[in-house]
């Protein structure tokens, strides 16, 4: 029966009963779903294995950049862009000091 026909031949305590019934059938499959959710994968490289192997690092660099969207916050992608952005900073470390004309010069 509908809750409107148990209301309508004054049975309004069954009514309720079916309403709370329904909210904990709904609540009980809301906790079920969102406890089924998926562990996050683990990276299969470090940081450290993307700076001591630069072949490794630039292929998977541009395998994640070509298709970020899909990639992009995977666990792998977000350790060589980090292996990346550590050995550029290196790499502008050693450069030499850009000689700038002094001011006034032309």
């Amino acid at each position: 029966m509908y809750c409107e026909d148990l209301s309508a031949k004054g049975l309004r305590s069954a009514c309720r009963k079916q309403g709370r019934t329904r909210a904990a059938i709904l609540l009980t499959v809301a906790m079920v779903l969102g406890g089924c959710a998926r562990e996050p994968s683990s990276a299969a490289h470090t940081v450290a294995d993307y700076r001591a192997n630069g072949g490794l690092r630039k292929e998977a660099f541009a395998r994640c950049a070509n298709d970020p969207g899909t990639l992009g916050e995977t666990p792998d992608c977000v350790n060589v862009r980090e292996a990346q952005r550590l050995e550029d900073l290196g790499s502008v470390r050693n450069t030499p000091p850009i000689k700038l004309p002094p001011p006034g010069a032309q």
